[in-house]
């Protein structure tokens, strides 16, 4: 009897190690890009630019990775779900706009700033006023370089590689 039972427990024991997976990939998806308001930042001179070496962003993301349904590379647009869109209407952008920052897994990649139409000032920096406008009740954050017009001194990161990998591990991205 003692036989026996060393043996079914010694057969138990293989058997829980030889159906073991090595799974070197996870279940779930390490990283993401996510985009969160800014808490503190300064700005470069007497421009809008962003000095992003002193960027501290929000805890909480604005629009979380499983809030972006995709990316289109050649428009700078992120299509949202319902959840993020209404996040961003409730949104107050004052005047000289709200700073945002972009990440991927959880690294700064850009920074730039909601902008409302209703502002006269010019914005030699990255911005969108997309939340003020919607396409059939649906807003896309669409990213520009410059307000009123586009500035060609302006950094631009809105296609980092860091951040279309992402997107395209993902089939996210829209080439």
């Amino acid at each position: 009897m003692r036989n026996l039972f060393s043996t079914l427990l010694v057969t138990l024991i293989v058997l829980s190690f030889t159906s073991c997976e090595n799974d070197d990939e996870p279940d779930e998806i390490i990283g993401g890009v996510n985009i969160y308001l800014i808490d503190s930042y300064k700005k470069v001179g007497n421009s809008f630019e962003i000095n992003e070496s002193d960027v501290i962003t929000e805890s909480t993301p604005l629009i979380g990775y499983a809030d972006i349904i995709s990316y289109n590379k050649k428009s700078y647009t992120y299509i949202i779900s319902e959840n993020a869109q209404q996040a961003l209407r409730n949104l107050e952008v004052p005047l000289d706009g709200l700073a945002f920052a972009v990440k991927a897994n959880n690294e700064l990649i850009y920074t730039a700033y909601f902008w409302t139409p209703l502002s006269s000032m010019s914005c030699d920096w990255l911005l969108t006023e997309s939340i003020f406008f919607s396409h059939n009740n649906e807003i896309d954050l669409t990213i520009n370089i410059g307000y009123p017009t586009e500035a060609s001194s302006i950094p631009d990161k809105r296609n980092d590689n860091r951040i279309l990998e992402i997107f395209r591990r993902d089939n996210k991205l829209i080439e």
